[in-house]
């Protein structure tokens, strides 16, 4: 009976993850929001907000690593794989070096230094340290997904062998990863609502357009093991239609959060 539960979980894990990610953009990262734009305008420390980013990218690391020790024993494209698909993925590693630099801004500022005035060089030196060794690994594991070779962990080779332990194991994985996306993304993109000025209202249409450009850059950054496992390896042809529609509907829900001037 567990098995079961577990295979139907597993088959449906790309639904539940996606409704997890709106339910959090929709409901409780306004409260996150409140808190950084607190923090930009009146340099506010929230201390424990600060901590509660910085583990997530820890949460983030390990879920990769759980989630590329299961994907090297799935089947992937080899070399059929299209050309955009690695033109997507070649941009969004280029994307992901402004993600991780608005990152790191984002988390001084919540831990109360103005960043635009040079404070907290020291914490953003060690955090930059940090997130490079971190961003080093992701990278090399996306390079060469296939031949990854799992790290040894305890129990974690005999759990990737046996269901329905393996199948738990990269549903936490996916939960890991989202948690550090979600509020990675979140993050990086308040920091631009809050510092950058309100969209015209006598030019929404290319206020909106640079926008949806700048959200792409971000979304597609912080989702990017996801992008790997949707572009490098055989999913289901809903699986993709399914990331795609979140993509439409994170797009909506942020755009229609953002301020626009009186005019």
């Amino acid at each position: 009976m567990g098995a079961l539960i577990v295979g139907w979980a597993y088959r449906w894990r790309s639904v539940w993850s996606a409704v997890l990610f709106l339910a959090y953009l929709q409901w409780l990262h306004p409260v996150l929001l409140r808190k950084e734009l607190f923090a930009t305008a009146y340099g506010a420390a929230d201390v424990p907000m600060g901590l509660m980013l910085i583990a997530a990218q820890g949460v983030e690391w390990v879920g990769a690593q759980i989630k590329f020790a299961c994907l090297a024993r799935r089947p992937s494209h080899g070399a059929a794989l299209p050309i955009a698909n690695l033109l997507l993925l070649g941009a969004t590693g280029l994307f992901r070096f402004l993600y991780v630099f608005l990152l790191l801004m984002t988390i001084c500022i919540v831990f109360g230094y103005r960043v635009q005035q040079n404070e907290g060089g020291g914490l953003l030196l060690a955090l930059f340290f940090l997130m490079i060794l971190k961003e080093g690994t992701i990278l090399k594991l996306i390079y060469q997904p296939t031949s990854y070779r799992p790290p040894r962990w305890p129990g974690l080779q005999s759990m990737l062998q046996r269901w329905p332990f393996s199948g738990l194991l990269e549903m936490v994985a996916e939960l890991l990863l989202l948690l550090g996306a979600a509020t990675g993304f979140t993050s990086t993109w308040d920091y631009l609502a809050a510092t950058v000025p309100p969209i015209e209202a006598n030019a929404r249409a290319l206020g909106y357009l640079g926008a949806g450009v700048m959200f792409s850059m971000l979304y597609l950054a912080s989702r990017l093991v996801f992008l790997v496992e949707e572009n490098l390896f055989v999913v289901s042809p809903w699986q993709r239609w399914l990331g795609r529609g979140l993509f439409v509907a994170a797009l909506l829900i942020c755009l229609a959060a953002l301020p626009v001037a009186a005019g």
